[in-house]
């Protein structure tokens, strides 16, 4: 990508306003990612908790969604569109594998959407439950 930061491109693509990022970062050169990771932040907006379902690979935001559940069915919508911008700038593109945080909704949305894909747990993720994992065994184990 050159000697751009990903700040720079983040304004960049806030400046643009609606364009879809798909759009803007395949225009960009880069090629779509075969390998992601997707995530949800909890966030609030004003007074209302909100979640924000994002898509990344290495250092660039491919999707950033917002949704007022946390269900399967509104992450699979979300994460939905960025399955519909891929497939319309090219339509064989395929997943080859996903990293969540084994939060179930996330998850299931992978799933459903990309059924071919190899799911797998985000190594952070995974050792920010080690803790609460090794609770649950006895001492002689741990």
């Amino acid at each position: 990508m050159g000697n751009i930061s990903s700040m720079a491109l983040y304004r960049l693509i806030c400046a643009l306003g609606q364009q879809s990022l798909i759009s803007v970062l395949t225009r960009c050169g880069l090629p779509l990612p075969a390998y992601l990771l997707a995530d949800e932040k909890h966030s609030k907006c004003l007074t209302d908790k909100v979640y924000l379902p994002t898509i990344v690979s290495g250092r660039v935001m491919w999707h950033l969604g917002d949704s007022a559940s946390k269900s399967a069915v509104a992450f699979t919508e979300s994460y939905g569109e960025f399955q519909r911008a891929t497939l319309a700038h090219e339509p064989s593109y395929q997943v080859q594998g996903a990293l969540t945080d084994g939060f179930d909704s996330t998850t299931s949305s992978m799933r459903t959407l990309f059924p071919r894909a190899r799911l797998g747990f985000c190594l952070r993720h995974a050792l920010n439950k080690l803790p609460s994992k090794l609770m649950g065994l006895s001492v002689t184990v741990r």
